[in-house]
């Protein structure tokens, strides 16, 4: 058995947004859900390769997963089902 080093990662402090900033947070991740649905359902935007929209539809799940996991977000008492949709749909 290989004796591997146990990895540490960071801890970062625990956001409190002010509804302002809440109502930012949420606004971003509608929009990461209108662009993988839309480069999805539509494909490429004109002059968008088909990797750049892969790519861009990536970065968007990559978004809406990180952002599902906070907190805050979990605590906002909003349904996350369109974004937990849209990941999977982003994902396929």
């Amino acid at each position: 058995m290989i004796d591997t080093p146990e990895i540490q990662l960071p801890s970062f402090p625990e956001e409190t947004p002010t509804a302002e900033e809440l109502e930012q947070h949420f606004s971003a991740m509608g929009d990461s859900v209108w662009v993988i649905d839309s480069l999805v359902d539509d494909g490429p935007r004109e002059g968008q390769t088909a990797e750049e929209a892969t790519e861009e539809i990536e970065r968007n799940v990559a978004h809406l997963a990180l952002m599902i996991e906070k907190p805050f977000i979990k605590s906002a008492g909003r349904s996350l089902s369109a974004y937990i949709d849209a990941i999977k749909k982003g994902s396929k």
